[in-house]
């Protein structure tokens, strides 16, 4: 069973259209908020964490927040929310339609995908990737090693 339910409304201000994908932490839905449309929001599946805890599991969304890039998905808020299994900490992020990667890999089937648009999606992971900070969970080079990083492109 899926933390939320589609046309639950969340905090007064996001109503959840659908579910768009899970993983071993957390469930991904796409929602709309009341005045800004659409975003993504990601809950934590882990219930009945510390206000400590909690924090720690935004962690990513807090780190997200402070980088303004293109080939970064933009924060807009982190709080937590009454779900199916209990209190669960979320966050909502700009929602970017058209799929994941993978499946935009298998819609090329048995033919391979141009060389000029698999560079073009490596080049735009690398940028996004250069601007990460040290210490967070993507293989970011500590900034002053950026210039030597052969994603800088």
């Amino acid at each position: 069973m899926s933390l939320l339910q589609e046309e639950q409304i969340i905090r007064g201000t996001f109503e959840v259209e659908r579910l768009l994908g899970e993983g071993a932490f957390a469930e991904v839905y796409r929602v709309k908020h009341r005045f800004l449309g659409r975003q993504a929001m990601k809950v934590f599946k882990m219930v009945g964490m510390t206000i400590e805890e909690t924090e720690e599991m935004l962690g990513e969304a807090l780190v997200l927040s402070r980088i303004g890039h293109p080939n970064i998905v933009r924060v807009f808020d982190a709080n937590v929310t009454d779900t199916s299994r209990g209190i669960c900490g979320f966050f909502t992020m700009e929602y970017v339609a058209g799929g994941s990667l993978e499946r935009f890999w298998r819609s090329h089937g048995n033919r391979f995908v141009p060389v000029e648009t698999a560079i073009d999606l490596i080049r735009q992971v690398c940028r996004g990737l250069a601007v990460c900070p040290s210490g967070t969970a993507a293989p970011c080079p500590p900034r002053h090693q950026a210039a030597e990083h052969p994603c800088r492109l």
